[in-house]
């Protein structure tokens, strides 16, 4: 139990203990440094008042476990929050981890390559498109919104697409989809597509 006790005291994440009605009995070091709340002042009080936002383990547990949530430290600072909850005998654990640092990274990115001149797309291993940026949706004459809702690489596209030689190919033919598929970089191909309002443009790797 010593040993148990000192890695709670000493990990990263806030790990939180509480009554079945939600009461704070344990709070670690890291709760203490989160949430800016020494234990002395967080036990006995509603883990919702704690954390500075609502906070139900029983219904986080129902729910599959675990959830995302933003909650107010006590020097009133938001924090972005992922809340980890199990069910005990006598009560609940929590397992807050604070992603503040990885969001605030996120929306620096987001907004550095919405900037960009540049177009930029975001797929995932599948070839589905995730995200585009504002110039990739002018230089292909489509919203970003359609582009994410309607470009799939492994089916459909709007584009109409072609080699070099100006022959019609399919996505499954273009450099992309050989490095999804292998994992290998494809240099000195071009390929070509036609834009929904007739124009045409060309890509090199």
């Amino acid at each position: 139990l010593r040993y148990q006790a000192a890695l709670v005291d000493h990990v990263s994440d806030a790990i939180i203990a509480t009554t079945q009605a939600g009461i704070v009995t344990a709070w670690n070091r890291a709760a203490e440094n989160i949430y800016h709340l020494p234990a002395a002042e967080a036990l006995a009080r509603h883990v919702s008042h704690a954390v500075g936002a609502p906070l139900h383990p029983g219904d986080i547990v129902r729910a599959g476990g675990a959830t995302t949530a933003t909650h107010r430290a006590c020097n009133g600072a938001y924090l972005s929050m992922r809340v980890s909850a199990a069910a005990m005998d006598d009560g609940f654990v929590l397992l807050c981890s604070d992603q503040t640092e990885i969001r605030r990274a996120e929306q620096h990115f987001q907004t550095v390559v919405s900037s960009l001149e540049a177009g930029v797309m975001v797929l995932d291993r599948n070839g589905a498109l995730k995200t585009a940026n504002p110039a990739a949706g002018a230089i292909l004459g489509v919203e970003p919104a359609v582009l994410v809702r309607e470009y799939r690489c492994d089916a459909s596209t709007p584009f109409e697409l072609y080699d070099s030689d100006g022959n019609e190919i399919t996505m499954a033919q273009i450099p992309l989809m050989e490095t999804l598929a292998t994992g290998a970089s494809v240099r000195g191909r071009t390929v070509g597509l036609t834009r929904p309002d007739g124009h045409r443009l060309r890509s090199s790797v």
